[in-house]
């Protein structure tokens, strides 16, 4: 038991929870990355981070965080009705229709792995909406 304590504590120590602003600054950093010019407006802050509007020539991207329940889905969807195309990308796959059971028990695993110190932060579910002349399902997601 006493050899288990500081491994436990090691645990525990790593696990560092991101906060909104880190996440938004992983996404802005992760789109100039991809030589996209960002802009942050913070309507619809709710849960990692804000609505992000991109561009980069004629692509024209608007990211937004959906839930994990996908409670916000349909405000996300009105949202990007002035686009083109709209996928989610979770765990740096795409899907054309919001994994719902996987996105739910994978929060819930994540958030249980997160209490007992194991997992640094759960995994946001990003609504990506683009227009046609982009193909923004090629970006590397996974990098993110």
């Amino acid at each position: 038991m006493i050899l288990l304590l500081p491994v436990g504590l090691g645990w525990k120590l790593a696990a560092e929870v991101q906060s909104p602003q880190q996440m938004t600054e992983r996404m802005v950093a992760f789109l100039n990355r991809n030589q996209f010019e960002v802009v942050v407006t913070d309507k619809m802050n709710w849960n990692a981070f804000p609505l992000m509007h991109a561009s980069a020539g004629a692509c024209r991207l608007v990211i937004a965080e959906e839930s994990a329940d996908g409670w916000n889905s349909e405000i996300i969807r009105d949202v990007a009705k002035s686009m083109d195309r709209l996928f989610i990308v979770y765990r740096g796959s795409i899907y054309f229709q919001r994994p719902g059971w996987l996105t739910l028990t994978h929060y819930w695993w994540s958030k249980y792995l997160h209490k007992l110190g194991l997992a640094a932060h759960e995994m946001p579910v990003i609504a990506v909406a683009q227009t046609a002349s982009c193909s923004a399902e090629r970006l590397p997601w996974a990098e993110f």
